[in-house]
């Protein structure tokens, strides 16, 4: 018996929210709208992505998913969680919640590929998984098929479970119905803004990535000119005690006063194990083979090598 498209978008929700998803929707690809490709190109002209040189080369390839996926019909975008409560010594460098796990990218690809695998054997039609790693504006489309808010520090809110989650996108060549798209916005409370401690919030929802912690502690080529401007976000309290990536625009964040109120996942982190080897131990005493054992599959590994490496 032939499926109707509803019949199948209801299934693959189902198996979406099966493997831990908090929101599904679906977009009609096309074109993204004029006005967010000027946003971007204005961003971009300003230098505002500071060394981030492949959202340069990628400008085009953004304002429509077909460039990522040929015949793409439809956009699926699909939240997961990763809030926790970790507990860890606070002696211990700050990094940001979503790499104190496992690296997200293959975690989400690991859930998704076995549901695209079903889901083509069960239309025929062609996928790809979307995970941080093709020019897809994530939020744009995740706000195009009804997910959460647009949030004035760049971040999509999703009612519920504030902002503390992966946007992925799921492409396909079948036309799935699509669901109504929100042009909600968060309270404007400024708060963001206000305890940036690099003042990178743009009015506009942009970031100055120079001002920024996370692009700072991340993406920064330590071997590139530290300019003026970023001295500011580093040489703050909050800078000198971050190692990777920052989540205090997020915290401040009154949409996200009830996870933060919750006792949601309060394991500690695995990372907790590898920083203290790497920061406690004598790096001279770590092999490679050791090296190799105690970063692999965290989103730290980069970070970590600079910081080992540094080391006496």
């Amino acid at each position: 018996m032939e499926l109707h498209a509803e019949e199948i978008k209801a299934r693959l929700k189902a198996s979406v929210e099966a493997a831990g998803a908090i929101a599904f929707g679906v977009a009609k690809a096309g074109e993204t709208d004029p006005a967010l490709d000027g946003q971007f190109a204005r961003w971009l002209d300003s230098g505002g992505h500071a060394s981030m040189q492949w959202l340069e080369r990628h400008r085009t390839l953004r304002t429509d998913p077909a460039n990522v996926l040929p015949g793409v019909k439809s956009v699926v975008s699909i939240a997961f969680p990763y809030f926790r409560r970790e507990r860890r010594p606070a002696s211990l460098p700050r990094i940001s919640m979503y790499a104190c796990g496992a690296d997200y990218h293959d975690v989400i690809r690991k859930k998704l590929k076995p549901l695209c695998r079903e889901f083509e054997a069960l239309t025929g039609a062609r996928t790809r998984v979307c995970v941080d790693s093709a020019p897809i504006p994530e939020r744009y489309w995740a706000l195009k098929a009804g997910i959460g808010r647009r949030g004035d520090n760049g971040t999509v809110i999703i009612d519920g479970y504030g902002s503390f989650f992966f946007l992925c996108e799921l492409l396909t060549d079948l036309p799935l119905p699509p669901d109504e798209p929100s042009t909600l916005e968060c309270s404007h409370c400024g708060r963001c803004r206000k305890s940036c401690p690099g003042n990178a919030i743009r009015p506009d929802g942009t970031l100055a990535c120079r001002r920024c912690l996370s692009f700072l502690t991340i993406e920064r080529n330590p071997d590139e000119p530290l300019p003026d401007e970023s001295r500011i976000a580093l040489e703050s309290e909050e800078g000198r005690a971050t190692l990777f990536g920052c989540d205090i625009c997020q915290l401040v964040c009154p949409h996200n006063a009830a996870i933060l109120r919750s006792e949601a996942d309060t394991t500690p982190a695995p990372v907790t194990e590898t920083l203290e080897r790497v920061l406690c131990l004598n790096p001279a005493s770590m092999t490679d083979d050791d090296w190799e054992t105690t970063t692999r599959g965290t989103a730290l590994r980069r970070a970590l090598k600079l910081l080992k490496a540094n080391r006496p």
